[in-house]
């Protein structure tokens, strides 16, 4: 799997178990995700879980998992609750363009609440207290090729207009935005779609979908 991990170029997720003395993660799971090729890739720990509370109850995992220590600090219940808890969002953001979805993930590694993590990016902006809808910010035109204008529904006082492409990373941003429109280049950015988020203080007053074309 370490080996393998180095043909891997898609934005990846390991989880592993702090306490799994079956495959510890210093060994598997971390070698695992250094391997990884992955322009965006985060690692979560679940503090004191184990290598066989990630699946249902199972005889002989168990009772190998009974020979070797650490042992588990918690049940598997509250295991899988934290590995959810963190791969659903990851999924809707990935898989439904959910950015709203990013923010809530990214919001729980910064948290580490139960867990401990590396990233090397961000899905989305972390720390925020309320996100808005996409009709809070109307862009037009969308697609465009060289500017586009951003008209809000709310006055602005201080507010940061970021892109990011597919992968989370941040291409664009544009701060110290005031009042209700502005106008933005398409700079060095290629064609393609692209994440934005519109952010005023810690409010998100939008998330929505760019698409620049040639």
């Amino acid at each position: 799997s370490i080996l393998a991990a180095k043909d891997i170029s898609i934005p990846s997720i390991v989880f592993a178990g702090a306490n799994d003395c079956v495959t510890p993660p210093i060994q598997h799971q971390l070698p695992m995700y250094n391997a990884l090729l992955s322009p965006c890739k985060s690692y979560v720990s679940i503090t004191g879980g184990s290598h066989c509370q990630f699946a249902n109850t199972n005889l002989f995992c168990n009772f190998g998992e009974g020979t070797c220590s650490p042992q588990p600090t918690i049940n598997s219940e509250t295991q899988q609750t934290a590995t959810f808890n963190l791969l659903l969002p990851w999924l809707n953001f990935y898989l439904k363009n959910d950015n709203a979805a990013g923010v809530q993930f990214q919001n729980l590694i910064t948290e580490g609440s139960g867990i401990t993590s590396q990233q090397n990016c961000l899905l989305t902006t972390s720390q925020i207290t309320e996100v808005s809808t996409p009709s809070a910010l109307n862009i037009f035109p969308n697609p465009f090729s060289a500017t586009t204008t951003l008209e809000t529904n709310v006055s602005l006082e201080n507010a940061t207009f970021t892109v990011y492409d597919i992968y989370g990373r941040t291409v664009f941003q544009l701060s110290n935005i005031t009042g209700q429109e502005c106008v933005v280049s398409r700079d060095n950015m290629a064609s393609g779609l692209y994440f934005v988020q519109l952010r005023d203080g810690n409010k998100i007053i939008a998330v929505n979908k760019l698409v620049i074309t040639d």
